[in-house]
């Protein structure tokens, strides 16, 4: 009988500390050389990663091969060749072997370098690529690399791709198939080199391993191939129709991510009755992972204000479609499908709102001149718990210096636009300024009174006009984007000689029907939005409110909503105890009726 034994090696005492330790090193290395290379400091980065890389002693072989092989991939993916060529000599010079991966890689490397693009080199380095790529530790994620690596050779080209990918495909066997990922990143492969056939025959011609039944995902390959083709305007009707016929041929089911290709496609050939259309679509599908996402909204927002801001004639007319909704609808819609996707909890549901998702729609409010329903997109972000970013103060303050340069400039037809500028401005700004002095004189006024005298977050005007970057992870508020729309509406709707209660009542009869129009019912009743949105309401319809005295308001309703809120919890407890004490009683066997008079007194009392 042979019996087995288990044997354990046993490590020497802080052995584990000690790997985490060079672990925590070397990724910090990595790091810090991939942020000199996106900052363009090239030189830095290589003169920082050869000296951190020499103090390592020449004992840790495993850390070092470790570190050359994550460093030259990060000047890679930066496509600094030559000094990726540099560490790799250094790494032989040191008689370490690099990994099948990353000698396919440094191959073309090597040929873009020394810029040897001959046939005779081409066909050199096919033959090498081949016997890498052979290689049975040579992975489709190796082979995803490399494809991107082969983006900056001017002679490799879908011919050259194909055969290499045969070459793959053919080592592994007849039956071996490659994967969607790997599918995908040849399609932008071929994409980028300008093979659009090449790419679709490659998706019409794969096939699947199960013909019995619908699958999601065989749908990513149709989904990289119309983004490309609409993002390189070769998509038309016809097109993406026999692209539709075949997925039906092969029992490919439509998912989300495709739908979304074919609304974008529909927005940028602003054929907007199909995008709707396909809207209406996605929201006729019961699915939870079914709920049109950001990505929809975005271009749907896009479209509408194509259609509201054109001045051409037939795309104005596509207004008047019985399927395309408002701008204010299209919200509302947005917020109804955020709240059934929070709902629905399905791992597989896509985000409904994000920051980018809110800053279209917020140009779009902005563009049209409908600053309320700015003014509501805004409250949003602070319902959502969502940040504005730079793109959110770049549409308000530069769409706002928009109008206010077209009142200054303004002829008789446009005097109600002229009324506007001067309650906006007030009579002694509106009198001396002039148009050419909208930057950055009028700018930079309206930024100071925006943020005021308060500690609210914003970016300064130079970042917001994009003279500069804006710091890496920096976070604003939405408080001084609020302040400039609300001066904006009080502009539209209240003359500059009323009282500061006329204005507060303009103010509140403007902003409430807004609100109530595009925030849904539902969103109310939400299990995360419930009581950020009656604050909402309440902010706007509260008798005592100054909009001049937003903040302290804001504190005042945040202690009768939290008062309120306290006393409801104790009235559910006390329901709660109440039911328990029936359900006692009934136990004991005595009647509901009995039950309910002998209580109800207590709860009178305790109301």
């Amino acid at each position: 009988m042979y019996i087995s034994r288990v044997t354990t090696e046993v490590y020497p005492s802080g052995f584990y500390g000690k790997r985490r330790r060079e672990w925590s090193r070397n990724n910090q290395l990595i790091f810090s050389v991939g942020r000199l290379l996106e900052q363009q400091k090239h030189e830095e980065a290589l003169e920082y990663f050869k000296s951190r890389i020499s103090r390592i002693s020449s004992e840790h072989r495993i850390s070092r091969f470790s570190l050359y092989e994550r460093g030259i991939t990060a000047f890679l993916n930066y496509k600094r060749y030559k000094d990726a060529l540099g560490l790799r000599r250094q790494m032989i010079t040191e008689k370490m072997f690099a990994s099948c991966g990353l000698r396919a890689k440094m191959l073309v490397c090597s040929d873009v370098v020394e810029a040897s693009h001959g046939q005779e080199e081409r066909a050199s380095l096919f033959d090498k690529l081949s016997h890498v790529i052979s290689l049975p530790s040579y992975s489709e994620r190796n082979l995803c690399e490399l494809l991107d690596v082969m983006r900056s050779h001017p002679l490799v080209d879908s011919q050259f791709v194909s055969k290499l990918v045969d070459v793959y495909v053919d080592s592994r066997g007849s039956e071996y198939e490659l994967e969607l990922d790997t599918i995908n990143k040849l399609i932008l492969f071929y994409a980028h080199v300008g093979s659009i056939d090449t790419a679709e025959t490659l998706v019409l011609s794969r096939r699947d391993s199960s013909d019995d039944r619908p699958r999601h995902a065989n749908a990513g390959p149709y989904t990289t191939l119309i983004s490309e083709l609409t993002s390189r305007s070769s998509s038309s009707s016809i097109h993406i129709n026999f692209l539709l016929d075949r997925m039906r041929q092969s029992r490919i089911s439509v998912d989300l991510p495709l739908l979304n290709a074919f609304v974008q496609s529909a927005v940028r050939q602003e054929n907007f009755h199909q995008a709707f259309a396909l809207y209406e679509m996605i929201l006729k599908d019961p699915a939870s992972h079914m709920i049109p996402d950001s990505f929809v909204f975005g271009s749907l927002f896009n479209a509408l204000q194509r259609m509201w801001t054109s001045r051409s004639p037939t795309v104005r007319h596509t207004r008047q479609s019985s399927n395309t909704p408002s701008p204010r609808q299209l919200f509302r819609q947005m917020l109804e499908c955020h709240v059934l996707a929070v709902q629905a909890g399905d791992p597989r549901t896509h985000p409904v709102v994000r920051v980018s998702t809110l800053n279209v729609a917020l140009r779009l409010f902005m563009l049209s001149v409908d600053y309320a329903g700015a003014f509501v997109t805004l409250q949003t972000f602070r319902v959502l718990g969502l940040k504005p970013d730079v793109r959110s103060y770049r549409f308000v303050l530069t769409i706002l210096l928009a109008h206010v340069k077209l009142g200054l400039q303004a002829e008789q037809s446009r005097r109600r636009h002229a009324s506007w500028v001067i309650n906006f401005l007030g009579d002694e700004l509106a009198a001396v300024i002039q148009p050419e002095d909208i930057q950055p004189q009028l700018a930079y006024a309206l930024l100071e009174f925006a943020v005021g005298e308060t500690e609210y977050r914003a970016p300064g005007l130079a970042v917001i006009l994009g003279d500069e970057k804006a710091p890496k992870n920096a976070e604003w508020d939405v408080e001084p984007l609020e302040r400039l729309v609300a001066k904006a509406i009080l502009g539209t709707t209240a003359p500059k000689d009323v009282s500061e209660g006329q204005a507060e009542r303009a103010l509140r009869e403007k902003l409430a029907p807004y609100f109530y129009e595009m925030i849904p019912d539902r969103l109310w009743r939400g299990r995360r939005l419930r009581s950020r949105v009656l604050l909402i309401i309440l902010q706007y319809c509260w008798d005592e409110l100054r909009p001049n005295e937003l903040e302290e308001d804001l504190l005042l309703f945040a202690f009768k909503r939290k008062v309120i809120t306290t006393c409801f919890s104790q009235l559910l407890k006390q329901l709660h105890a109440f039911a328990m004490k029936i359900a006692y009683q009934i136990i004991q066997g005595r009647s509901t009726l009995w039950a309910l008079y002998n209580f109800c007194p207590k709860l009178s009392s305790a109301r």
